[in-house]
């Protein structure tokens, strides 16, 4: 540019020097199309900037539709070198991948980024994109560039006969796919992770696991497992910690003979959503009630969310999930946080911290409550009105039964609603144990009656430790409890209690006869969010406390893990002195 500035023009053979005004049109012409074309580059960096930051597309899902774009490609190449010659012509197929790339190669040109969706729509949808997507310039760029260069891999392939695992090496690695036929195998789908972690899991797991399988399909779709990110765990994460504690239970499945309904986890949600805001609007509003008494009635009035600890549940659960289709090292706690596709715990402490922050109003008021359930021993005063209830004294009608006798009539049904709260309280077992129990798991052991608990291999007790011999107290006995027993074995019956059947969604009875022996509570007027049918057990833990039982006693007794092996698989011995400690306790 400097010679062109400085050397002199020649007109008609004789030198002539540039003018100064020629120069300086020359000049500004120059900085005008510099300035131009600064301007349009600086302007397509904004819009790729902007485009970047407000592209829905996710990143994670992304890379996983461009890895299975990958790993299809090579199995078609491998397939085509160990198929028969005869299935397609060489010539032909070297013809139609140039044809191909052409095609590409000219919508690259015109910024034709429709052409992307024929070659990755099906691919992205089951990723979890919307296929549309795919007509973003930072997709469908990606894609096409991808698509020609495994093309161009192909034509050598096919071409030299080369061994596309070690020719496309650079091209597996650079997507994380390691040149191995092994690696080539399909990704699994979340559906697919769900059903391994539950043949992997106890039985007692493999119904948490399914209960947060059931929330992940409905949040993810099913997706390959491996196209999950880390901050789509936490949305997923989210959305869990924001459900109804009594999520899933207005099914109608649990009456004889109804087919009932399911339910959407979003729509419980959306609906606590909109119940809670109205009543927020309608607290916050009110000019004559104090802060402290708006606080008092929204933690009363708003609906219950699940608990924090019952989140770090399922979040462990979630995680069975990743490893059984990621294997452990996608999912191990000393990974470093940009590698996670789950958060740790501690993780998920931080990030809870901030939504619970998020679920105040700006004047300090509770837009969120979960009221966790904190369990206390029965009291005497309604033991004692439990134990002198219609349930136990007689009733006058049978069909209901919380009606008082009468002198004329009386009606004691000896049922599961009759004995399960008695076995509870005195023998501490858990609802399912006794609920599972058959005829034959009451035997006559050292002299004395007794109940195996946990004895069949398909229950669906807690753990191997639940499984134990129980004495059965003389209160019981003088109850005519082995009158019953006797009268269960003549009449041929297999179940204790068979009028209690398994749900259908777990194979549990404890739900079942739970809700129907909490309805019986409430006519009562006996229920009580702390002093439940559960805490039953807990009241003859604190007994036995009182009366200085030991610690290793007390876990054989309600069926916690003991300190050895010889006590946890030697339960059975000792039953004489069992039996003196159960009938030690008054009622």
């Amino acid at each position: 540019f400097r010679r062109r500035w400085t050397t002199p023009l020649r007109k008609n053979g004789a030198p002539e020097f540039l003018s100064v005004s020629l120069r300086t049109n020359i000049l500004s012409e120059a900085v005008k199309r510099s300035a131009d074309l600064l301007s349009a580059v600086e302007a397509g960096e904004r819009n790729m900037l902007m485009e970047l930051q407000e592209s829905p597309v996710n990143s994670g899902r992304m890379q996983e539709m461009l890895k299975e774009l990958v790993r299809q490609a090579f199995v078609r190449m491998i397939a085509r070198q160990e198929s028969d010659l005869s299935i397609g012509n060489p010539d032909t197929h070297l013809s139609q991948i140039s044809a191909e790339s052409d095609r590409i190669r000219a919508a690259q040109k015109a910024r034709d980024w429709s052409v992307a969706l024929p070659f990755a729509g099906e691919i992205a949808r089951k990723n979890g994109m919307d296929p549309d997507d795919l007509a973003a310039p930072a997709v469908a760029r990606q894609v096409l560039a991808l698509i020609r260069q495994l093309n161009d891999l192909s034509l050598s392939v096919e071409q030299n006969f080369e061994d596309p695992l070690n020719a496309g090496r650079e091209i597996l690695l650079g997507h994380g796919i390691v040149p191995t036929r092994e690696a080539l195998k399909p990704p699994m789908q979340l559906s697919e992770a769900i059903e391994k972690a539950c043949s992997e899991a106890p039985r007692d797991v493999e119904t948490k696991i399914r209960v947060i399988g059931k929330l992940a399909l409905a949040f993810f779709g099913d997706i390959p497992a491996s196209a999950i990110v880390l901050e789509q765990s936490f949305e997923f994460l989210h959305l869990v910690w924001m459900l109804p504690k009594a999520w899933g239970k207005s099914h109608g499945r649990n009456r004889h003979g109804q087919v009932g309904k399911e339910l959407c986890p979003h729509d419980e949600i959306l609906q606590a959503n909109t119940n809670d805001a109205k009543l927020i609007s309608e607290i916050t509003d009110l000019d004559t009630m104090s802060i402290p008494d708006k606080r008092r009635r929204l933690v009363q009035e708003l609906t219950p969310r699940i608990t924090d600890g019952y989140l770090f549940t399922q979040r462990d659960m979630f995680n069975r999930i990743l490893r059984a289709a990621l294997g452990k090292k996608r999912v191990a706690r000393d990974l470093d946080d940009e590698d996670r596709i789950l958060p740790s715990h501690a993780q998920l402490n931080s990030r809870m911290r901030a939504w619970h922050k998020a679920q105040k109003t700006p004047c300090g008021l509770p837009m969120r409550v979960s009221r966790p359930k904190r369990r206390m021993s029965w009291s005497l005063e309604r033991l004692s009105k439990l134990l002198s209830s219609p349930i136990y004294f007689g009733t006058s009608s049978q069909s209901q039964r919380s009606r008082k006798a009468t002198a004329s009539k009386r009606y004691i049904t000896r049922d599961a609603i009759y004995w399960v709260p008695l076995i509870m309280i005195t023998m501490g077992v858990r609802p399912e144990e006794i609920l599972q129990a058959t005829v034959a798991d009451v035997i006559r052991r050292d002299g004395i009656l007794c109940l195996f608990v946990g004895d069949e291999e398909d229950s669906m007790l807690k753990n191997e430790q639940s499984r134990r011999v129980l004495p059965i107290p003389q209160i019981l006995l003088e109850l005519g409890f082995r009158e019953w027993i006797v009268a269960r074995k003549k009449a041929g019956e297999t179940w204790l209690f068979p009028e209690i059947q398994p749900d259908k969604n777990h194979g549990r009875r404890s739900q079942i006869f739970g809700d129907r022996l909490r309805n019986m509570l409430k006519t009562l007027k006996l229920h009580s969010e702390r002093e439940d049918i559960y805490a039953m057990r807990r009241t003859l833990s604190s007994k036995l406390m009182q009366l200085g039982i030991d610690t290793g006693t007390r876990q054989k007794i309600l069926g916690h893990l003991e300190g050895t092996t010889i006590d946890r698989h030697y339960t059975d011995h000792g039953l004489l002195e069992l039996k003196d400690i159960l009938d030690a306790l008054d009622y």
